[in-house]
């Protein structure tokens, strides 16, 4: 073993270059380019040569500790040399994407200069929080799209009622499990057709589709919630629609004369809090 310039070199035996190259290859590592700058780069008007000169920059900077390579420096790694070098670096400059700034050497004791990617990685930043603007936008109009779909499908069985023979409970049963495995987009278990046929001999359907209705609304897909509602209204002795809608109401107005003191008090202090921790948000950006 032969240590040169605070390296370590190991002899090989004569012809065994494979061997030497797959150990270089090994211990030189390997520079980490983000892939949002990969996806992206073209949309911030950066050219092919200049992103093979920034990922050199980030090389230098991680494998030499070299904060501010010269022309001299990337001569061999950029195609047309040094000329062609301070040509790019000009042009990164001049786009913003590149910066220069002052560094402290810890091993030198001294200010040096270097370049800066912050420029870069802003820019970065803008393009990603605009991406995830409109992926939230096109989740939100997908999930309100859906919701409308099932409270649609849902009025329409809630108005389809008069359809449902009473004379033949086998029939109904049929349709209220038929609206569930839609609803739920899987087929009914034997038990779970054996809990709505429990819920048909106690309530009327109208009701259940109702139950079923606001489950779906909250997502709450399953039959324990459902069940819930109904014993609820059971134990309210609440039988139509209209009586649930005008006890919905009267809850409603309870509540908000019971909390309004309470509500007022924790809105006044949550605000508070809120503005507290944008201001140190804010802060610690413009830091």
């Amino acid at each position: 073993m032969t240590v040169l310039k605070n390296k370590a070199v190991k002899r090989y035996r004569a012809g065994n270059i494979t061997a030497a190259f797959g150990a270089d290859l090994l211990v030189t590592g390997s520079t980490s380019v983000p892939n949002l700058l990969l996806k992206y780069y073209t949309k911030l008007d950066i050219t092919d040569s200049e992103m093979m000169l920034l990922i050199q920059l980030l090389r230098l900077r991680l494998e030499e500790k070299n904060l501010y390579p010269t022309p001299e420096d990337l001569d061999e790694t950029v195609n047309g040399g040094a000329e062609q070098v301070r040509y790019l670096t000009d042009s990164l400059l001049e786009k913003e994407i590149l910066g220069i700034t002052e560094y402290y050497d810890f091993e030198q004791d001294m200010v040096i200069k270097g370049f800066d990617f912050e420029p870069l990685y802003e820019k970065l930043s803008e393009l990603w929080a605009c991406d995830k603007v409109k992926e939230i936008e096109r989740t939100k109009n997908i999930l309100e799209s859906s919701n409308y779909t099932s409270t649609s499908r849902l009025a329409n069985a809630n108005n389809q009622k008069t359809s449902l023979r009473e004379d033949q409970p086998s029939g109904q049963v049929l349709n209220i499990c038929t609206l569930f495995e839609r609803e739920f987009a899987r087929p009914l278990s034997p038990m779970e057709v054996e809990r709505i046929r429990h819920w048909l001999d106690e309530v009327d359907s109208v009701l259940i589709m109702e139950a079923l209705r606001r489950a779906v609304m909250l997502g709450k897909n399953n039959f324990r919630y459902i069940e819930a509602i109904l014993m609820e209204w059971r134990k309210n002795n609440l039988r139509t629609l209209q009586e649930i809608e005008k006890y919905d109401e009267e809850f409603k107005r309870r509540r908000a004369s019971r909390g309004y003191n309470t509500r007022k008090n924790e809105d006044k202090t949550g605000t508070q809090v809120d503005k507290e921790r944008k201001k140190l948000y804010d802060a610690l950006l413009m830091s």
